[in-house]
């Protein structure tokens, strides 16, 4: 897909993706991070509990991305810049499980990140949002090469929108 085609071409950065299902393991959770040669927020939660991460560590995190992605985390921008997050995946899923949450999270961090588009319909879409400044540096402003590539090679698929 164009998305995974952006994420390959992107500089590096951790790649923040809701998981698909509450399994644990073996599910297709992190699947744009990894093909795209980044690094993901969480992985398969079961994993990590088997490689010794802490339990609880691990269930902020998962409680973190579903308040993230419903739209009900109190400070979304805060919290993303606190993790290093680059790139937030919006998948076709994302809508069916929250509806209305794309359209309460845009405001609360479209000041830090800018939102790609690759599909849409009437009431969905699927993107990206890539983090416009790099807070760990003084706030310069991100390289935009990956952006006007994206442009050249899928423009038939690009939106950008503030």
């Amino acid at each position: 897909s164009d998305l995974l085609l952006h994420l390959r071409l992107a500089p590096a950065g951790i790649v923040l993706e809701r998981p698909l299902d509450n399994r644990g393991a073996y599910i297709p959770t992190t699947t744009l991070a990894l093909l795209g040669g980044h690094a993901a927020f969480i992985g398969w939660p079961d994993h990590l509990r088997n490689w010794g991460r802490p339990q609880p560590e691990i269930r902020q995190r998962i409680s973190d991305i579903e308040a993230f992605y419903e739209g009900r985390h109190s400070d979304a921008a805060g919290w993303l810049t606190q993790h290093d997050i680059r790139y937030i995946v919006w998948r076709d899923t994302d809508n069916r499980r929250s509806a209305g949450a794309f359209e309460r999270i845009n405001p609360q961090i479209n000041s830090h990140y800018s939102w790609h588009e690759y599909r849409s319909g009437e009431h969905w879409r699927t993107g990206l949002w890539v983090r416009r400044t790099n807070p760990l540096y003084g706030g310069q402003p991100m390289q935009n090469e990956t952006t006007e590539t994206i442009k050249t090679l899928a423009p038939d698929n690009f939106q950008e929108h503030p």
